[in-house]
C-alpha cells in the first residue's frame, strides 16, 4: 500500500480487509452460539460502558456507564424484558456536579455482588487528559489536592430498590480497581493517578489508605481469596525487572509486597 503524500496510510474498507472464509467452513469444528443483543439506550452513556458489569441473584445485569466529563451511570437490565433502567446519575448521587475532569464522571470499576445480595461499585475522573498540565484539578501526583472528591464508593440494593451514597474515596483521586468483602465489613479500591491501595470502612464509612502500591496504573481487575479475605494487586517492577505482587491482610490489616 503506498503513502499518501499526507504521510497517513489509506483507511481500508474494514469490509474488504477482513479475511475471506467459505460460509461453509466458518464454523467448522466449532459450535455455533445464537447470542441476543441488548444495547443500551444512547440516553444512558456517552459511548463508553466497560469492566462495569455484574448480574444479581435474580439475573438482571448491571453496567456503569460514562459520559466523559459530565456523569456516570448505573445501569439495570431485565433480560426477560429486555427493559433498561437507569438507577443514577453520578452527580445527582454523590452531589459533586460539575463539567469536566475534577468530578466523578466514569463507573469503570469492576462492579461486585456482595454477600449481602447488594450491588457495590466505585467512580473516577471524568477524564483523563491532564496529567501534568493541570495538577490542581486533579490527574497529576504533585500539585492541590483538595478539590472535589472524583471517586465515591456506592451501593445498590435490589430487594428495596435502593441506591446509596457510601462516601468518597480520596480527594483528587479516581478508582479502577475495586473489590468488596461485606462479610469483614469492607470495600477495596485502587486509585488513579496516584495507584492507592483505598480500604473503605462499611460500618463507620471511614476511609484508610495504605499508601501508593505501584508507579504504573492500577489493574482492572483486584481478585480477593473468599476463605482469607487477602486482596492481590500487581505491585512494583524494579529498575532490575524484580516484581511484587502486593497483598492486603484484613486480618494483620496491612499490605505486603511478595516476590513473584
Amino acid at each position: 500500500m503506498e503513502w499518501e503524500k499526507s504521510g497517513v496510510l489509506p483507511e481500508e474498507n474494514p469490509q474488504e480487509s477482513r479475511v475471506k472464509q467459505v460460509e461453509e467452513d466458518r464454523f467448522a469444528g466449532h459450535k455455533k452460539l445464537e447470542v441476543e443483543v441488548f444495547p443500551i439506550p444512547s440516553t444512558m452513556h456517552g459511548g463508553s460502558g466497560y469492566t462495569a458489569i455484574q448480574m444479581d441473584r435474580d439475573g438482571k445485569v448491571y453496567v456503569g456507564t460514562a459520559y466523559y466529563g459530565k456523569h456516570a451511570e448505573l445501569t439495570q437490565l431485565d433480560p426477560k424484558t429486555a427493559e433498561w433502567r437507569s438507577l443514577f446519575e453520578s452527580d445527582k448521587l454523590t452531589y459533586q456536579y460539575g463539567r469536566g475532569q475534577g468530578i466523578p464522571g466514569k463507573i469503570h470499576t469492576k462492579l461486585r455482588l456482595g454477600a449481602d445480595g447488594k450491588i457495590y461499585g466505585a467512580m473516577k475522573q471524568g477524564y483523563e487528559q491532564h496529567y501534568t498540565i493541570r495538577a490542581d484539578i486533579g490527574e497529576a501526583p504533585e500539585g492541590l489536592r483538595g478539590s472535589q472528591f472524583t471517586c465515591h464508593f456506592f451501593s445498590y440494593d435490589p430487594s428495596t430498590d435502593e441506591v446509596e451514597d457510601l462516601g468518597p474515596g480520596w480527594p483528587q483521586e479516581g478508582i479502577t480497581s475495586f473489590d468488596v468483602d461485606t462479610e469483614r465489613g469492607y470495600l477495596y479500591g485502587c486509585t488513579v493517578p496516584g495507584v492507592f491501595f483505598l480500604v473503605h470502612d462499611l460500618e463507620n464509612r471511614r476511609v484508610w489508605n495504605a499508601g501508593a502500591i505501584a508507579h504504573t496504573h492500577p489493574s482492572r481487575y483486584m481478585p480477593k481469596d473468599p476463605g482469607t479475605g487477602r486482596v492481590y494487586h500487581p505491585g512494583e517492577t524494579t529498575p532490575e525487572g524484580t516484581c511484587y505482587l502486593t497483598v492486603w491482610d484484613p486480618e494483620e490489616f496491612r499490605l505486603r509486597d511478595v516476590e513473584i
